[in-house]
């Protein structure tokens, strides 16, 4: 049962677009900056 739960936690983690809510902070649009892309890197 513990791994199904960190299985969740860890696919939870995975799922959120933390470089997309850092340059929301930040007010940089970085979907048109750089690749495009709204991975971390793109910050």
């Amino acid at each position: 049962m513990g791994y199904v739960i960190s299985f969740l936690c860890g696919f939870s983690l995975g799922a959120i677009p933390f470089g997309f809510l850092v340059s929301k902070e930040t007010e940089v649009n970085i979907e048109r900056l750089g690749s495009g892309n709204i991975g971390f890197s793109n910050v």
